[in-house]
């Protein structure tokens, strides 16, 4: 497998700034409306101060590398992951059964990187399943990677590296009263991150990726809230949270546009005054 990359030309680098400006001006256009949009909602009710906290679990994701981008490299994540937040918002009056809630939310999330998969393979083939593979723990020779030839796709057992993301969201949630004190619990909400890929390495492969990039995201959350007092509210929550058209250059200067998508279990609070 080839493994050298010449990077991407000037010109190829300079197309790709201006998409990435138009792509900051539609986030910051979108993030703008939705803060126009929300004084409407809360013009009456309770604010709130709240932590969140939990497990955070990465979905597998896919960058190119090589010569022509020829090569995809397949992280897989360890199901050990955690995020945690902190959040301000206004709760509005009771409407029936039916209470919304508008919130501001500062937050990290990360997961370390378990194995790795090169895939030299036709690209317009489909990817046969990994028990097929050749699995290695990367502590082959240089020697040895030389001799892998161009269409294999093999796996290394002992990745390195680290997927997180600093980010800022705004949501709108619905609490739906259950029964008694307990709510079921639905929301949305956009946001922007500071994505890392920071130190992916795979063994004899090396250093494959180690960069960051500004993305927009979006989370979908369902869950149960237990009003405890008038002041003070707890959750269980389930978010699925994605970063969408992350622009990442690998070691050996190959970009790709990569979606980051995480399942998020979450224990919070809110305190309210």
């Amino acid at each position: 497998m080839r493994r050298s990359g010449t990077g991407n030309s000037p010109g190829l680098a300079n197309a790709a700034a201006k998409p990435a400006g138009r792509h900051g001006l539609r986030l910051l256009g979108l993030l703008l409306g939705g803060l126009c949009w929300l004084p409407g909602m809360v013009m009456a009710g309770s604010f709130y101060l709240g932590v969140q906290g939990g497990v955070s679990i990465h979905r597998n994701t896919t960058f190119n590398q090589g010569e022509n981008n020829e090569t995809r490299v397949i992280a897989n994540y360890r199901d050990s992951g955690e995020t945690a937040s902190v959040v301000f918002g206004r709760a509005g009056p009771e409407r029936g059964n039916f209470r919304g809630r508008v919130e501001l939310e500062l937050g990290h999330q990360s997961s370390d990187v378990s194995t790795m998969t090169f895939d030299d393979t036709d690209q317009a083939a489909p990817v046969e399943d990994d028990s097929d593979l050749d699995f290695s723990d990367g502590d082959s020779s240089s020697d040895d990677q030389e001799e892998r030839e161009e269409g294999e796709r093999f796996t290394v057992t002992n990745a390195l590296g680290e997927t997180s993301a600093t980010f800022a969201f705004v949501s709108a949630y619905g609490d739906f009263n259950l029964w008694r004190r307990v709510d079921g619990i639905l929301g949305l909400g956009l946001g922007v991150g500071e994505i890392e890929f920071s130190g992916h390495r795979a063994g004899a492969e090396g250093l494959v990726m180690n960069h960051k990039a500004t993305a927009i995201g979006y989370h979908l959350a369902i869950g149960l809230g237990w009003r405890v007092t008038s002041f003070l509210d707890l959750e269980a929550t389930y978010r699925q949270r994605s970063w969408e058209d992350v622009r990442l250059r690998a070691q050996d200067g190959s970009s790709s546009r990569v979606r980051v998508p995480s399942h998020n279990m979450q224990l919070g609070l809110r305190l309210l005054f």
